[in-house]
């Protein structure tokens, strides 16, 4: 499905990331979903860290953006809001309309 939906150009040269990956996480019962993601992260970090080159410049190249939120949040930002953690970005970003 990803390749009829997100694709790179024949010849382009360099990073060929994945398209993002979407968690929404909602608090039910006693498991703290901030844990859980924590725990999520460190697991699945060889499939989204990029490589770290000598100039501060990153590559991607095959790895999957995963992204997390909570209910909560996106219900009370809207999907636009400040409320996208990416695993690896130490901050919040706002999501993008198409």
């Amino acid at each position: 499905m990803w390749r009829t939906r997100w694709w790179v150009p024949d010849g382009r040269r360099g990073d060929q990331p994945h398209p993002p990956l979407l968690l929404v996480f909602n608090r039910v019962g006693p498991r703290n979903p901030n844990t859980v993601i924590a725990q999520l992260a460190e697991l699945t970090q060889r499939h989204w860290q990029g490589t770290a080159y000598e100039d501060g410049f990153h590559m991607y190249d095959g790895k999957l953006p995963i992204v997390v939120t909570g209910m909560k949040q996106l219900e009370e930002h809207g999907p636009a809001g400040a409320i996208f953690r990416r695993f690896g970005r130490p901050h919040n970003q706002r999501g993008r309309g198409r």
